[in-house]
């Protein structure tokens, strides 16, 4: 095919060739030659073919920041909410949070995250950057701190001494708060269930019936809620 197509170019160069060799006998031969090198190039060139497809590729960058962070405290927890940004070629396929301070990250394609292992009664912020096929995007502007909490514990040492249709109830504040301040106490008896508050030791509980022996429960409670209680002995 090349010898060919080469001859066939050839021939329309015959007419140059013939006045070049009337002339000059070296000179024609000179130009016969390249003349044939150049179509024989040329013929090549022309049968040749393309190479297979490469493999397939999509253009794209990293996801931006997500925004609108927001993180909800739990016991030794917190759950962190954002939104995805927005305008992403390349869909994101999960996200990672980080605590500060501590850097505690979690990576989860669900929205919410929680992230576990926090200390409570220490106040946290959250970043959250986006991943995708491409890389991990920049992170987000941090939440509002958020201080992980849970009920306090029991007050101790409960004892009562009576009184007239009363008992005054005394206690040792529990060894934790959970993590936040305790506000207030409920003392409740046993019989009848009457209750009286205060906010620390000793709590005066009134409209008991004389004779009647008693015993109290002592709860403390935080802004997370009303922790487990202690029994003291019968009032006396």
């Amino acid at each position: 095919m090349a010898g060919s197509t080469a001859l066939k170019e050839i021939t329309l160069y015959k007419p140059l060739v013939r006045r070049t060799m009337r002339k000059n006998a070296k000179a024609a031969n000179f130009l016969l030659s390249a003349v044939l090198a150049c179509m024989v190039v040329m013929s090549m060139a022309a049968e040749a073919r393309a190479s297979g497809p490469s493999n397939q590729v999509t253009p794209g960058t990293v996801p931006g920041a997500p925004t609108g962070v927001t993180a909800t405290p739990g016991n030794g927890q917190a759950t962190v909410s954002f939104k995805l940004p927005a305008n992403d070629t390349v869909p994101v396929t999960n996200c990672t949070v980080t605590s500060n301070p501590g850097g505690i990250t979690v990576t989860d394609s669900g929205n919410p995250i929680t992230v576990p292992g926090l200390t409570n009664g220490t106040a946290y912020t959250f970043t959250v950057k986006a991943t995708n096929a491409v890389g991990t995007g920049p992170a987000s502007s941090p939440s509002k701190p958020v201080t992980p909490a849970t009920v306090p514990g029991a007050p101790t040492g409960v004892t009562a001494k009576a009184g007239n249709a009363s008992a005054m109830v005394s206690f040792t504040a529990p060894a934790s708060d959970g993590g936040s301040p305790i506000t207030s106490y409920i003392v409740t008896s046993s019989p009848d269930g009457i209750t009286a508050t205060g906010s620390r030791s000793p709590i005066i509980v009134k409209g008991l019936t004389n004779g009647i022996s008693y015993t109290f429960t002592v709860q403390a409670i935080n802004k997370v809620g009303t922790g487990p209680s202690d029994q003291g002995p019968p009032t006396k």
